[in-house]
């Protein structure tokens, strides 16, 4: 039975590469670094939504930012304020639970 069959697990390291930043394939500090800023980001992007901050969500892209959502693509900051003025206008409260 070849290592990747259904059923078995993969040998050690078998088709396993390192996450990015994590140079020695363990886990190193900057791959969980990594790791914990996206997360946190993620939560902050979720909490003002939820607060409908729109200058806050705003901080949160850069001056080229693209915003993509299934069958659109949002281009630079003004399209982006005003997605997300439309978006939170419409609606009494959001909750994202992550």
């Amino acid at each position: 039975m070849a290592d990747d069959a259904p059923g078995r697990a993969p040998s050690e390291g078998a088709g396993m590469t390192a996450a990015p930043g994590d140079r020695d394939g363990q886990g190193g500090s900057s791959d969980l670094a990594d790791r914990w800023a996206i997360t946190e980001l993620v939560n902050r992007y979720c909490s003002l939504v939820d607060d409908h901050d729109l200058d806050g969500i705003m901080g949160l892209f850069t001056d080229d930012g693209r915003f993509g959502r299934v069958g659109s693509l949002i281009d630079g900051p003004d399209a982006i304020r005003a997605h997300y003025r439309n978006r939170l206008a419409g609606t009494a409260w959001t909750l994202h639970y992550v």
